[in-house]
Protein backbone atom coordinates (compact mmCIF):
# COMPACT_ATOMS: atom_id res chain seq x y z
CA UNK A 1 0.00 0.00 0.00
CA UNK A 2 1.29 3.39 -0.65
CA UNK A 3 -0.05 6.61 -0.11
CA UNK A 4 0.75 9.58 -2.47
CA UNK A 5 0.06 13.02 -3.50
CA UNK A 6 -2.49 12.46 -6.11
CA UNK A 7 -4.42 14.57 -9.07
CA UNK A 8 -7.66 13.04 -10.06
CA UNK A 9 -7.96 11.48 -13.15
CA UNK A 10 -9.69 8.21 -14.64
CA UNK A 11 -6.99 8.20 -17.88
CA UNK A 12 -4.35 7.93 -15.66
CA UNK A 13 -5.97 5.86 -12.68
CA UNK A 14 -6.40 3.35 -15.96
CA UNK A 15 -2.59 3.44 -16.63
CA UNK A 16 -1.57 2.36 -13.07
CA UNK A 17 -4.03 -0.18 -12.94
CA UNK A 18 -2.79 -1.50 -16.56
CA UNK A 19 0.87 -0.73 -16.01
CA UNK A 20 1.66 -1.91 -11.66
CA UNK A 21 -1.65 -3.77 -11.36
CA UNK A 22 -1.87 -1.11 -8.27
CA UNK A 23 -5.73 0.26 -7.56
CA UNK A 24 -6.50 3.65 -5.98
CA UNK A 25 -8.23 2.00 -2.86
CA UNK A 26 -9.55 5.34 -0.62
CA UNK A 27 -8.69 9.01 0.00
CA UNK A 28 -8.24 8.97 3.89
CA UNK A 29 -10.70 11.57 5.13
CA UNK A 30 -8.48 13.11 8.06
CA UNK A 31 -5.55 13.48 5.62
CA UNK A 32 -7.84 15.25 2.99
CA UNK A 33 -9.48 17.74 5.64
CA UNK A 34 -6.31 18.76 6.85
CA UNK A 35 -5.42 19.66 2.90
CA UNK A 36 -2.22 17.37 3.59
CA UNK A 37 -2.04 17.87 -0.44
CA UNK A 38 -1.76 21.44 -0.32
CA UNK A 39 1.61 22.57 -2.05
CA UNK A 40 2.27 18.76 -3.69
CA UNK A 41 2.92 17.54 -7.40
CA UNK A 42 1.12 14.39 -8.51
CA UNK A 43 3.29 11.17 -7.84
CA UNK A 44 2.54 10.15 -11.68
CA UNK A 45 1.43 12.78 -13.47
CA UNK A 46 3.43 15.89 -12.13
CA UNK A 47 0.17 18.17 -11.88
CA UNK A 48 -0.79 20.03 -8.67
CA UNK A 49 -1.92 17.49 -6.00
CA UNK A 50 -6.30 17.12 -5.69
CA UNK A 51 -5.99 14.78 -2.74
CA UNK A 52 -3.50 12.11 -0.70
CA UNK A 53 -4.57 8.72 -2.22
CA UNK A 54 -3.85 5.03 -0.79
CA UNK A 55 -3.04 2.87 -3.66
CA UNK A 56 -2.61 -0.88 -3.64
CA UNK A 57 -1.94 -4.80 -5.30
CA UNK A 58 -4.35 -7.16 -4.24
CA UNK A 59 -2.54 -10.24 -3.82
Amino acid sequence: MYLAAWACNTENEDFIQQDSKATLRCYPLKLNEEGMWEGKECFYSGKKATHMAIFARAF
